[in-house]
């Protein structure tokens, strides 16, 4: 489970860095270079006396917002991704577990089939040796 930790926080790194670094580049350059994480809904500008800022700006940052949910979705879509190959491994791996126990099972019962094939030779060559000794002692008692 720790592995799974580090995993997870190394890979929360690598797709920050893609919304930031490759997917907003170019989602601004599609949109005539608008920067999402600038964007902004200001409700209450600053107020700056002399150089000093006297109160805060008040703004609604809908561009960090929208930046979240692309990233949202990418490590949505990316666990998913990751879950289903895991799945489908998984899957294959107890079809061929199958078809190998289906095959053993199949050897089997070949094994089983050819040792009572063997036995029924055997018993009748047996027999046969039988009936052959009964008939040569009774051949002796007769003479």
């Amino acid at each position: 489970m720790a592995v799974g930790i580090i995993i997870g926080g190394a890979f929360t790194t690598i797709v920050t860095s893609l919304v930031n670094n490759i997917l907003m580049p170019l989602i601004s350059f599609g949109t005539a270079g608008i920067d999402f994480s600038d964007m902004k809904l200001v409700l209450r500008p600053a107020e700056i006396v002399d150089g000093v800022e006297k109160t805060a700006e008040c703004a609604i940052g809908y561009g960090v917002f929208i930046q979240n949910i692309i990233y949202f979705f990418l490590v949505a879509a990316s666990v998913f991704i990751f879950l289903r190959v895991i799945n489908h491994r998984k899957i294959k791996a107890d079809f061929a577990k199958a078809k190998t126990d289906a095959e053993a099972a199949k050897l089997a019962a070949d094994s089983a089939k050819a040792k009572t094939e063997a036995n029924e030779a055997r018993a009748a060559h047996e027999e046969a040796l039988l009936v052959e000794i009964r008939d040569l002692l009774k051949k002796q008692t007769n003479t």
